[in-house]
């Protein structure tokens, strides 16, 4: 396996996603005169993600992956969620393009996370 040739490998832990809030919200749902006015307005509650089943089940499911192959794990969610709240916005740029997906604005918060990480021995 790739695990005893001692090369590095890395689980990425699955980002929240509003949907695991059973959210409603789509941006479909918001025209574009409504995000104008107040695009806040527009965007999903926020929410802490480790108050949600979804979160709980997929920790569970990637500890029992770390436990069976002893593979390094990285936590994205900071750069995602700051403070465990994860909001449309942070600092003003979207972080969701819709209930699921990272928005491409959001993108660099990530990279810069995962920069930190690789540089991490």
């Amino acid at each position: 396996t790739i695990i005893a040739t001692g090369a590095r490998t890395i689980l990425i832990n699955e980002v929240p996603k509003p949907w695991w809030i059973k959210s409603t919200w789509r941006p479909s749902n918001c025209s574009a005169l409504a995000a104008d006015i107040d695009i806040e307005r527009c965007a999903f509650p926020s929410f802490d993600p480790r108050s949600t089943k979804k979160f709980e089940t997929v920790r569970e499911v990637q500890a029992s992956i770390v436990a069976a192959t002893g593979v390094e794990t990285w936590n994205l969610d900071d750069a995602i969620c700051p403070e465990h709240r994860c909001s449309q916005f942070v600092d003003g740029t979207p972080t969701f393009g819709d209930d699921g997906h990272i928005a491409s604005a959001g993108i660099p918060r990530l990279q810069e996370r995962i920069r930190e990480l690789l540089q991490t021995p």
